[in-house]
């Protein structure tokens, strides 16, 4: 029997989340579509289903390491709070840091920002494992670029919609004064000439 199969036949029996959970991690490696199987299932348990699902999703980050069915339980809390038992993990000094982030990211995605203060102090530990601490660092990192997004292209210029102005024209420029000493020159030398031409008909 497939795991959507068994998700179905499961749900007819009125389970517990426990016994979901248990037959979805049984069958091993799943499919896209498992998990979309499982998320049904666990939506048609209600809003008292919640709080098991918040606690299992805890208890199974914890260690650190995610187990295939820790999607399906993620997408089953969005928008429907009920994270405290997530956030009491987060808080448990007896959670190892590595499980402190797989914590710290499925809080992140269920839009709760509780954790970023004590991970940004482990992403500053020099006594963690450096490891640990890049993947502090890159959580924090990943978690203020979704936060603040910043444009990766240059923007075109915006297009200029009024009309251009055109220059001013200039005003006809006025003779210098060379100029009109050269004109007044001209003029008295052709005046001259005249009059020596009229004496010598005389």
């Amino acid at each position: 029997m497939d795991v959507m199969a068994l998700l179905l036949a499961l749900s007819l029996q009125a389970p517990s989340v426990e016994e979901i959970l248990r037959e979805f991690d049984a069958q091993g490696a799943v499919e896209p579509a498992d998990l979309d199987a499982l998320l049904d299932a666990l939506e048609q348990l209600g809003a008292s289903a919640l709080l098991p699902i918040s606690e299992a999703l805890a208890a199974d980050l914890r260690d650190g390491m995610a187990a295939a069915s820790a999607p399906a339980l993620i997408d089953a809390l969005v928008g429907r709070g009920t994270l405290e038992p997530l956030r009491a993990a987060f808080r448990d000094p007896k959670t190892p840091a590595a499980g402190r982030l797989e914590i710290a990211r499925a809080l992140d995605d269920l839009g709760d920002d509780s954790w970023r203060e004590e991970t940004r102090r482990m992403s500053r530990d020099a006594g963690l494992d450096p490891a640990l601490r890049l993947r502090a660092a890159a959580l924090l990192e990943l978690a203020e670029v979704v936060d603040d997004p910043r444009e990766s292209v240059t923007p075109e210029p915006a297009r200029r919609m009024s009309t251009p102005r055109k220059k001013p024209e200039r005003p006809a420029r006025e003779p210098g004064t060379m100029g009109a000493a050269l004109f007044i020159g001209g003029s008295l030398l052709v005046l001259g000439t005249l009059l020596w031409t009229l004496r010598r008909k005389d």
